[in-house]
Formats: C-alpha cells, structure tokens, sequence
C-alpha cells in the first residue's frame, strides 16, 4: 500500500522509504490482536512445532484483519478465536464449502494444513464476516467450541 504525506510547502509526496506501507507481522506466539493492527496481514509462523491462539478484539465496525500459514506445526494448531459466537460467513476447503454461521473459532488444523491456506475477517459492527481457502480436506474449520 502506498501511502503520501504533506510537506512543509503543502505538496503532497511518497512518505519516508518510498511511500510503502508494509502491512505485514510475522507471528510466532500468542496474540491478542488491537483496533491498531487492522489491515495487517499476519503470517503465521510459529517459532517451535506448535500453533498458538489469536484472539480477536471486540467488534469494531471496519476491523480487518489476514492470516496466512507460512509455516507447518506438527503438534499443535493455529486458531483464532471471537469471545462471542458471531464469525459467518464461509471457507473454501479442498473445493469444498464451509459454512460459518455464529461461530467463534477458526482453526489451521495442523494434520491437514498446507503453506499458503489463509483466512480473511471483517467486522460489520455486529459479525465478523469469514473467507478463506485451505487446500487439503479438513484444512480450516470454523466452529462453536
């Protein structure tokens, strides 16, 4: 993303390093995300064999957040988690729909996941609306544990 700023003479122009926003954070632990990071997109990358959790905030209209696998876990999966049950929307798994409907965990399950599966929340104000793809069966679910 490109971005501008306004200098002393009023002109604008490219910010400091081009102008190039880099939206991107590798995430090798725990988090729990912020209304600062919306619009990041996060890779998941965790440092040992397990996955870890990332939980949502609380529902702000506007919110926008990505997440990628960029690395395989062997013990443990990625999840992200909602405090209230309203993700919907859907997933695309092995050619395969998933639905989301008042859900509150999406889970990388580690068996079956591959480099490159990602999923996508917005928040309307009231939901979080899901999208995503996962390229093995059993890739990505979205559940209510």
């Amino acid at each position: 993303m490109k971005y501008y700023i306004t200098d002393v003479n009023g002109n604008r122009v490219p910010a400091e390093g081009g102008g190039f926003l880099d939206l991107t954070e590798n995430v090798v632990a725990a988090k729990t995300l912020t209304v600062e990071d919306s619009g990041k997109y996060f890779r998941l990358v965790s440092a040992g064999t397990a996955g870890h959790n990332i939980t949502l905030p609380a529902l702000t209209k506007g919110l926008s957040y990505k997440f990628s696998l960029a690395k395989l876990t062997a013990t443990t999966a990625w999840t992200i988690t909602c405090p209230t049950a309203v993700i919907n929307g859907y997933v695309s798994v092995n050619y395969a729909t998933i639905a989301a409907d008042s859900e509150s965990l999406v889970t990388f399950a580690h068996a079956a996941d591959t480099i490159g599966d990602w999923v996508e929340l917005k928040c309307n104000g009231t939901t979080w609306d899901i999208y995503g793809v996962g390229s093995l069966a059993g890739a990505i679910t979205v559940t209510a544990p």
